[in-house]
């Protein structure tokens, strides 16, 4: 139950804007993490996260969410708490429940853990294994003020977790325990509502620069002292970035990551770093240069506001060195004065083209992604994007009939080629042109979009009821709700139904992107009539088990595990005839 809107809380506009998102009411006492959530990752589809990530049991050995993603070098581990009036600190015995957390993750045998937990468990020790992920931290989440009591819990949290990952032998991850008060969500509200958060003044010492003035927009380009940006870091962290569509994603060691490449630079080639670097561009509020009296380039540059829309990594890298880098080492440097919100967002925009956190964005403006639209538009009844950000109204109120955009993209992958990219690689669809055309191309249309999307809504709606009755249920029904307990289970069940659709349908398909509904409804209505179907291959889900329980990591067992659902679904099809047809009379291949 959400608590009033007492007077305390009016100074706290994310409450809200929270209280206001009643499609994150059904989740109840995590409706707040799952906000937090979407707020810090500008996360599209947080529904689907839910499904995945939320523990779905009593049972949970105080992890409400083991969150996974390894685009972000990321796992995020979670405790809700919600009070229902106004307190000056959250519980402290909730942040010390995440030691628990620690301990039952990373520590005991997968066959120790109860159903609810062991997949996650096991998506996130091969994650950690296999160097997919290099960051794990630890979450309470809670609508109170900030507190040293909380704090001093959760340093204890991650010298836990240290210590269970030292004797797995994983010595390089990162551990971070985090207070997500009410404080730091009206930080992140803020951060998703305006571009500048950083509204310091700064002069430095630059050794000259240009100005180019239009009627839009001013800019001073120069290069600016990187010890400048290890100190800013230092004291604003992601604050710097809050008109980035990325941030600061860390660094690895690895050949591949700039940002170490970036360390090793700074440290060890410091008066040739201009040089190798393509620098930073920020947003300002105001920029004015003075030259030195004593005349030439040098001067002093004095700038108003500061968020860096390009170069996060350039400032993450620099501003987590051990030390600060030497009086020699330079960045360059661009800063923007603009006032027009839609100018800025375009400077934003195509600042950000090497984006990897929302690799969507990359195709917003492609001919397949605008047709989509279009014909999107002309349904009325769903709201497609097309790798469109939504703005900060959606933190307010979400859309009931939003396709995200990435989750289409993962069905489409799942469906007509690969689980495993779609559940593992999904920036690689919008990033790689040949996955791309693969599920984005002249067959794509919004009406197989709608039957993708509708028939993963099934699934999950199938998975919420099992949830409802498990102490009730037995036999194949028990059975589903473990297979749907898995990570990436979704994409391996509607690969089978790409697989398979000539079975059910029993006629040809000479083009699976051709498949759609004869007439297109209201999403509720489609579930409907995905239900019956959905039911049969949950059923049969047995056989789909082995492919899940690392994870979809395996292709050759993902294969197997398809091959063998193919066969047997085919080998019943005489017993579910009545249903298939029912199924097949409403769709159109």
């Amino acid at each position: 139950m959400m608590p009033a809107l007492d007077d305390p809380y009016r100074d706290y506009p994310v409450w809200t804007a929270f209280r206001q998102r009643t499609d994150l009411q059904k989740y109840d006492r995590n409706a707040l993490l799952l906000f937090a959530l979407e707020l810090a990752l500008d996360i599209e589809d947080i529904d689907s996260v839910a499904n995945s990530a939320l523990t779905d049991s009593g049972d949970d050995k105080k992890c409400d969410l083991v969150y996974v993603n390894e685009d972000l070098q990321t796992a995020i581990v979670a405790q809700a708490y919600i009070s229902e009036g106004w307190k000056t600190c959250a519980n402290a015995n909730k942040a010390s429940d995440l030691n628990t957390g620690a301990s039952w993750l990373l520590s005991r045998q997968i066959e120790e853990l109860p159903e609810s937990l062991k997949p996650a468990a096991r998506d996130l020790r091969n994650a950690l294994s296999t160097g997919k992920i290099d960051r794990l931290v630890f979450w309470y989440v809670h609508n109170c003020p900030e507190h040293t009591n909380v704090a001093d819990e959760l340093k204890t949290v991650e010298l836990t977790a240290l210590a269970a990952l030292r004797i797995l032998g994983l010595t390089s991850i990162q551990v971070q325990a985090m207070e997500v008060g009410i404080n730091k969500l009206q930080e992140l509200f803020n951060a998703a509502s305006v571009d500048i958060l950083v509204h310091d003044k700064f002069d430095l010492e630059v050794p000259g620069g240009y100005r180019v003035d239009t009627k839009n927009w001013q800019a001073f380009t120069t290069a600016v002292p990187a010890k400048w940006l290890f100190e800013v870091f230092a004291r604003n962290q992601d604050k710097l970035f809050s008109a980035n569509v990325r941030g600061y994603l860390g660094s690895r060691k690895s050949d591949a990551n700039i940002n170490q490449n970036i360390k090793a630079s700074a440290t060890q080639n410091g008066s040739n770093f201009w040089a190798y670097n393509n620098g930073i561009t920020a947003l300002v509020h105001t920029c004015e240069f003075k030259e030195a009296e004593l005349g030439g380039q040098k001067g002093t540059l004095t700038i108003s506001g500061l968020s860096i829309v390009n170069g996060a990594q350039t400032t993450g890298a620099i501003g987590s060195l051990p030390t600060p880098p030497g009086e020699e080492t330079f960045v360059p440097a661009r800063f923007i004065c603009c006032t027009d919100s839609e100018i800025v967002k375009e400077i934003i925009r195509f600042n950000n083209t090497q984006n990897k956190v929302e690799p969507a964005d990359f195709r917003s403006f492609d001919k397949h992604q605008e047709r989509l639209r279009k014909e999107f538009e002309a349904f009325g009844d769903y709201n497609y994007r097309g790798g469109r950000r939504g703005g900060a109204d959606d933190k307010m109120r979400r859309p009931s009939n939003l396709l995200p955009s990435d989750t289409v993209a993962q069905l489409l992958a799942g469906f007509h080629k690969d689980p495993q990219l779609a559940y593992h690689e999904k920036s690689l669809i919008w990033e790689s042109d040949d996955w791309y055309s693969k599920c984005f191309n002249d067959s794509t249309t919004a009406e197989h979009v709608i039957f993708l999307f509708s028939l993963n809504e099934a699934i999950k709606s199938a998975k919420t009821g099992f949830i409802k009755k498990q102490e009730l249920i037995s036999g194949s029904d028990k059975k589903a709700l473990e297979f749907l307990r898995h990570r990436g289970c979704i994409f391996l069940l509607v690969a089978a139904f790409g697989r398979t659709m000539e079975t059910i349908l029993g006629r040809p398909v000479p083009s699976l992107f051709a498949l759609k509904f004869k007439k297109t409804a209201p999403i509720l209505n489609l579930i409907e009539q995905w239900a019956p179907v959905v039911g049969i291959y949950l059923s049969l889900s047995d056989f789909l088990l082995p492919a899940v329980e690392d994870g979809l990591r395996q292709r050759p067992i993902i294969e197997n595990s398809l091959r063998q659902f193919s066969a047997l679904l085919a080998a019943t099809a005489l017993a579910n005839k009545a249903i298939y047809e029912q199924f097949a009379s409403s769709v159109q291949s």
